[in-house]
């Protein structure tokens, strides 16, 4: 009996860690083709040469469906993500722990490359922590006013603390991070005119001046 059981133990012992090499394998595959797939977006934007946008002139690039499509900057501000989207104005609207919303939501497919509305320096990065989950602050060169981008999916490669971006550049992907893991995939994006320690402002006219593509 007490033989039978060591048998039964040592198989079971085994079959675990056979489970669990196979689990953190799979995982390991997981994140490589999720690294290559971000990199491949950057490669192919990399690439691509700038087309005219409706003004004529040469606008940042973005990439959604294997086309390149021109960003067109409207007051100064280009659209967040460089990809099918939609929101409305949820501002104010009615957030857990009596809380309110205080930016916008703007849901698309996750992975979309989400890019610099404007030039400005990446600080304050953050991975899986707290309400946002994934996040970072773009701090505008222009006028200091800073943006809030939240539950992303991951950085782009090379994006790091203290870097100056280019407006158009891509900077992270479209995710559901924080406490957006059980909803559609957006990116939650706030506003504050007189910088990361100042007020929050509604920035729905802003951003649906900037992506009239997608109403």
């Amino acid at each position: 009996m007490e033989t039978t059981e060591g048998s039964m133990m040592h198989w079971l012992t085994r079959v675990t860690l056979m489970w669990l090499v196979a689990t953190v394998a799979m995982g390991a595959v997981y994140w490589a083709y999720h690294d290559h797939q971000q990199r491949t977006v950057i490669a192919t934007l990399a690439r691509s040469a700038p087309i005219p946008n409706a003004a004529g002139e040469d606008g940042p690039l973005a990439l959604f469906d294997g086309q390149a499509i021109p960003g067109v900057p409207v007051n100064g501000y280009l659209c967040p993500i460089a990809g099918r989207h939609h929101f409305i104005d949820s501002w104010g609207f009615p957030r857990s722990g009596g809380r309110t919303h205080k930016g916008q939501d703007m849901f698309g497919a996750i992975g979309t490359p989400l890019v610099a509305m404007v030039d400005g320096t990446i600080s304050n990065m953050k991975v899986n922590r707290g309400l946002g989950g994934t996040t970072l602050w773009l701090t505008s060169a222009r006028d200091g006013s800073a943006w809030y981008y939240a539950h992303l999916n991951g950085f782009a490669p090379g994006v790091h603390n203290g870097l100056f971006v280019k407006q158009g550049q891509v900077i992270a992907f479209l995710g559901k991070t924080g406490n957006a893991r059980y909803t559609p995939p957006h990116l939650h994006i706030q506003y504050r005119p007189g910088g990361r320690g100042g007020r929050d402002v509604n920035n729905y006219s802003i951003l649906r001046a900037a992506c009239p593509r997608y109403k």
